[in-house]
């Protein structure tokens, strides 16, 4: 085989190790079950990955030839990994979770291969997909599914696909961002309206003892970013590099808040 092709998008590495040491913080207990699992999700991530340059290639590329050989090498890892977890650690519920993280990979390839990864649907399902390892993780070291697991990656969802709106509008949408008010409300909307929708349903369940009780506080800081940043006319466009950097600042805010929500009250 030659070299392998190491994903180049910083996004998808932050949320794909952000959810992993979120999942594994909650758990408590990182044990060999959690140490397969960071291989078999490792593999599917660069799988993924080598599958979408595969697919973009065409068929007369001599450089097929070599990521199909990765391509195979990550799968084979993948399924030999999730193989242990479900048999022999008795992660049954693993298996539904496989089946929808393999259902998301293949729409999302489908999207890369007609050229639809960058659009929000594209962005959209690989967050989707991602943000499914920190609820993975926390049952795999635990062995126990239940509402916390669920709250677990309902929280992740909500921070992580929030972030398709927050760059586009510093960045797709940089023009308006400079324009008066209205121009500048009417271009963050989408934004401010799912970052308030995700706060109050966040509040709501913890309300009804669904989440924990402090679990609206690891979304408080990015939701009131995103009503200062429509509030604020910027002078200039803001380097894509910049929006990566403040991303990942907020995405270490949220990983510490949302670790402290789920512990245990002191009695």
């Amino acid at each position: 085989m030659g070299l392998i092709v190491i994903p180049k998008q910083p996004g998808a590495w932050s949320i794909l190790i952000a959810s992993f040491i979120l999942g594994a913080s909650l758990a408590g207990d990182f044990g060999i079950e959690s140490i397969l699992l960071l291989f078999v999700v490792l593999s599917v991530f660069l799988g993924r990955h080598t599958a979408g340059e595969y697919f973009k290639l065409s068929v007369s590329n001599t450089v097929r030839k070599n990521l199909l050989a990765w391509l195979v090498f990550f799968l084979a890892i993948s399924l030999l990994g999730a193989t242990l977890l479900v048999i022999k650690y008795r992660r049954w519920l693993l298996i539904p979770l496989g089946i929808a993280s393999f259902a998301i990979i293949a729409l999302s390839l489908a999207l890369a291969k007609k050229g639809r990864d960058l659009t929000f649907v594209g962005e959209f399902t690989n967050i989707l997909g991602l943000s499914l390892v920190a609820p993975a993780v926390e049952y795999t070291s635990r062995g126990i599914y239940s509402l916390r697991t669920f709250g677990l990656w309902l929280l992740c969802f909500f921070f992580f696909a929030g972030s398709i709106f927050r760059v586009r509008y510093l960045n797709r949408k940089c023009a308006e961002a400079q324009g008066i008010f209205f121009e500048r409300l009417k271009a963050g909307m989408s934004s401010l309206v799912f970052h308030i929708a995700a706060f109050l349903i966040t509040f709501g369940l913890a309300r009804n003892n669904l989440l924990p009780s402090q679990a609206p506080l690891a979304l408080a800081p990015i939701s009131l970013r995103v009503l200062w940043s429509v509030s604020r006319r910027y002078k200039n466009p803001i380097p894509i590099r910049t929006i990566g950097y403040v991303e990942v600042f907020h995405t270490l805010v949220f990983l510490a808040l949302a670790v402290i929500a789920y512990q245990p009250l002191p009695r």
